[in-house]
């Protein structure tokens, strides 16, 4: 795909409503809960108020965040761990799937180490902002997860179109 292919290409996948309530969304979130990558579980953490997140020990003693208190509330979890093995596989295989290379080793590292699984929701109760999850009306999910779901709907993912065809030889960043 040339360059100029790439930028009508990128046109036009700008030009395509984005939309978290989008039905294409909720299908690919129920999808997601029956397939069993989604789970509920009770979570146990110190939370900061003022960035809206759980954070580790090591972040709340760096005095970076105010506001934190201890917090334990039901939330959904996305199993990423069930894929961390597959991931690492695919990047190994794949050796210009990240570029630059020291992105690719940085998140090879990541990898390397005890995966967590993903919190991808709140409790309604406490915020009050968000998408509701399709399959929970007291909870809405948390941005970043809803935000990644919007990206491959907007390329097709879920009608019946390849990814890789639609992108050709363009580098997709997320």
């Amino acid at each position: 795909m040339s360059y100029g292919k790439s930028s009508i290409f990128l046109m036009m996948i700008l030009s395509v409503p984005l939309k978290t309530t989008s039905k294409s969304c909720k299908r690919i979130f129920t999808d997601v809960m029956d397939n069993g990558d989604i789970y509920e579980a009770e979570y146990e953490g110190l939370y900061s108020v003022s960035e809206e997140r759980f954070i580790t020990e090591k972040e709340a003693e760096s005095g970076e965040f105010r506001d934190i208190k201890k917090l334990k509330e039901k939330n959904y979890f996305f199993k990423m761990s069930k894929y961390q093995k597959d991931l690492i596989e695919h990047i190994e295989s794949n050796p210009n799937f990240i570029q630059p290379e020291h992105r690719k080793n940085e998140i090879l590292g990541f990898l390397r180490q005890p995966l967590n699984d993903l919190c991808i929701s709140r409790p309604k109760s406490r915020l009050s902002w968000g998408i509701e999850l399709p399959f929970d009306s007291d909870y809405v999910t948390y941005v970043w997860f809803d935000a990644l779901i919007n990206y491959i709907t907007a390329v097709g993912f879920k009608r019946k179109i390849k990814i890789n065809l639609i992108l050709g030889g363009l580098c997709l960043t997320i």
